[in-house]
Parts: structure tokens; sequence; C-alpha cells
């Protein structure tokens, strides 16, 4: 008889799933890190007993080269996240643009049958990335969320190549608008804005959610 832990709950494992945010501090002191920023990029797991778990190998190569950077496509390629994505069940493609957004999204963890290869629901998808670490999760409200910054640029990176055309081109043409913002040429920037708005307005139009998509697409 054996008992399973799993990213959805872990059990006494739970601080052995990565660093904790103490082993965190120390490491940055000793190699001259900011805790701050290595927070940003690497923390965002959350389980009942530990509320904070950083990825620990991205954490290691940071340390290592002391440079904050992406270290997740080393251990596990974007192809994998556009697979899933891909198959965008209904109202898949909005929950992850509204992650993407920093938002949170309820799940059913329940139907999920503990293999790869079994989708009958979005809710079976999601339950998967949490799984593979795309996806924290939070048990007491039931609701996932893309953990950090070095996660979500796999999202962006997996999206940009998917089958979702809108969204594609508003993250291929981000590095222009940004690059207009910065040189201050206003009838460009509100034309990159109403361009993305366009593309997300079939979520939710004209309040702040819409608003979020927009500025999340565009930057």
């Amino acid at each position: 008889m054996f008992d399973e832990f799993s990213m959805i709950d872990p059990g006494p494992l739970a601080e052995y799933v990565g660093f904790t945010e103490k082993e965190v501090e120390d490491l940055c002191e000793r190699y001259s890190m900011d805790p701050e920023e290595v927070k940003e990029w690497y923390d965002g797991y959350s389980f009942e007993n530990v509320l904070s778990v950083y990825s620990p190998r991205s954490v290691v190569n940071c340390m290592r080269f002391r440079k904050i950077g992406n270290y997740w496509n080393q251990t596990e390629t974007f192809e994998a996240l556009q697979m899933y994505i891909d198959m965008n069940y209904e109202g898949l493609k909005d929950d992850v643009l509204s992650m993407m957004a920093g938002e949170r999204v309820p799940v059913n963890t329940g139907s999920f049958t503990n293999d790869m290869v079994t989708f009958r629901t979005e809710d079976d998808v999601l339950t998967l990335l949490i799984h593979l670490g795309y996806l924290g999760y939070d048990p007491g409200e039931r609701c996932v969320f893309i953990p950090n910054s070095e996660v979500r640029a796999e999202y962006i990176n997996a999206v940009s190549v998917s089958d979702w055309r809108e969204v594609s081109m508003a993250l291929k043409d981000s590095a222009d608008t940004l690059n207009v913002v910065w040189q201050k040429k206003e009838a460009q920037v509100a034309e990159g804005i109403r361009e993305a708005h366009f593309e997300t307005s079939h979520i939710q139009y004209n309040d702040e959610n819409a608003l979020s998509y927009t500025i999340s697409l565009w930057n």
C-alpha cells in the first residue's frame, strides 16, 4: 500500500519540491543576488504548510551563473506546453490569456485520470500542467495561476508559435510597439493598444480586465 504525493497535495514532502524562501534568501546573500528579483522569476509554488517554493534547477543555475534568466527550457521545452494548450478545449484559450495577465482560474482537479494521454475537459489539461510545473495551484481557492516570470515566458513562447493566430500576432508585434512607447510616438502607441484591445475584446470589453489582457499581450 502506497501514499501518493503530488504537486496538488505534496503532504510532508512539500518543502522538498524546491527551495524554500529561507534557503533562497541564504543563497542570495552568499552569491550576491537580489532576493526580490529571484523571487519574481523563480518563486510561485505554494502548498498548505509551505507558502513559498522556488523552482530548484532555475535557482541553482541563477546562483551558478550569477544571472537572472530563463533556465526552464533546459529541463522542459515549450513544445510540450504548446501541445497541451493547442488542444484548446472550450474556455482554455481565454483562461490562458487571463493567467498570462496575472489572474487566477478555477479548476476541478478531481476528474484527472493521472496519465498524459486521456483528456476530456479543460480541467484535465490544467491539472496536468500543475503536475508538470507549468501552473501553480492554490488548494484553498481551488484555482490555478502562472507561478512566475520564467514560466510566463514559456507561455509566451508556446502561444507565439501556436494556432492562436490573433494572439500570436500580438505577441510578435510586442517588441516593435514597446519601442514606440520609448520613442513617445503617441499616435502609434494608441494604434497599438487599439489593435491589441480588438484582439482581446471577445473576452470582456471596456473594463479593467480587457485593459489588463491588452497590456499583457502588448508588452
